[in-house]
């Protein structure tokens, strides 16, 4: 069968091999390996040359403020799917709109998250400073995690710009199509 240029058939289900879908769940396996094999390697390294004490602050002051990454409230989310609502119907300015919106919206909350932080720090210094370890220590390390989440959640929305990119790309299109159409497939037989 020869190719077509019609745009419609990029968006035409097919079904997706299973060598690729079990190329793709090893690939993460393999991905998920090596990150469990690099923290198993990498943490007694860092125990080591920080010290207990030390790395113990570091890992409870970055688990902590993990969960700060929940300020995002779905803004990366929101954004890859205005944006590509937009484009898929040539709405620039609709697309801008969303865009920058997302951008004003992290960047308040990156500021507000940075803020009470900053606010925290001397507090939470005093409360895990121990002997060995100063206050002026474990305030620096809290202000630079939260300097790094702060960027993080700013970030986002431009990982939700790119992501939305990448779902106007034609071949996205037609896996999604594809996996979609796979998945109703499956639940029809059960």
């Amino acid at each position: 069968m020869a190719p077509t240029n019609d745009p419609r058939a990029a968006d035409t289900p097919r079904e997706l091999p299973a060598r690729s879908v079990v190329a793709s769940a090893l690939s993460y396996w393999v991905y998920s390996a090596a990150v469990a094999l690099a923290a198993f390697v990498v943490s007694p390294i860092a125990v080591r040359e920080l010290g207990r004490e030390s790395y113990g602050v570091w890992t409870l002051i970055v688990s902590t403020t993990g969960f700060l990454t929940l300020l995002d409230l779905g803004v990366n989310s929101a954004v890859v799917r205005m944006v590509s609502k937009h484009a898929a119907r040539g709405e620039r300015r609709g697309m801008r709109v969303a865009y920058s919106t997302s951008l004003a919206l992290l960047a308040a909350l990156a500021g507000i998250a940075l803020l009470a932080l900053g606010l925290a720090s001397p507090f939470v210094a005093r409360w895990i400073a121990g002997p060995g370890l100063a206050p002026g220590y474990v305030q620096g390390v809290f202000c630079i995690v939260a300097l790094d989440l702060a960027l993080g959640i700013f970030g986002s929305a431009f990982l939700g710009g790119l992501a939305a990119a990448q779902c106007l790309k034609p071949e996205t299109r037609a896996a999604h199509a594809r996996i979609d159409a796979d998945l109703r497939r499956l639940l029809r037989r059960r």
